[in-house]
């Protein structure tokens, strides 16, 4: 995949970095299917949204497997506040990987208010497919980055192409 002009390998969610960005308004039932393409285990999991931590909807204990499949429903309540939230995997022991690989997207919970302006609103989707996957481009190394102060802090970059 390519990110700011450069060939990078990374997860993303239906080919981009970061992930759709998902638009509800206050009421609405956002239907998303999980398609796990990682060799890893996965699934999903929303910051902020008022819904049930529980069955198919914010459920962190709710394992993907490699190639299995998932349906979320997540239940925003008509009073739920407007504003900006994020969705990333979080199957514990892979939480890091998988995020900071690219694995993670905006949900935008648009303002009801019609005085303001409210830009480009799509208020009507059935299901929104997530479909994580690695992208290899070319080989990547792992350099230690030149003004780290810990051991843990690493880069990557790209390799000449093969």
């Amino acid at each position: 995949m390519t990110i700011a002009g450069r060939d990078v390998r990374a997860l993303s969610y239906n080919g981009g970095v970061p992930g759709p960005t998902l638009r509800v308004r206050a009421g609405d039932t956002l239907n998303v299917s999980l398609r796990n393409g990682l060799a890893d285990p996965s699934n999903l999991h929303v910051h902020g949204l008022h819904v049930s931590p529980e069955n198919n909807s914010d459920n962190m204990f709710v394992t993907v497997a490699a190639g299995a499949s998932f349906d979320y429903q997540y239940e925003l309540p008509a009073n739920h506040p407007p504003g900006v939230y994020w969705y990333h995997p979080h199957h514990h022991g892979f939480v890091a990987d998988q995020v900071f690989g690219g694995l993670y997207g905006a949900i935008i919970v648009e303002d009801p208010d019609p005085s303001r302006p409210a830009g480009n609103v799509s208020s009507s989707f059935p299901t929104s497919p997530l479909i994580p996957r690695e992208q290899f481009q070319r080989p990547q190394r792992w350099r230690k980055c030149p003004d780290a102060r810990e051991t843990s802090s690493w880069s990557t970059v790209s390799s000449p192409p093969v």
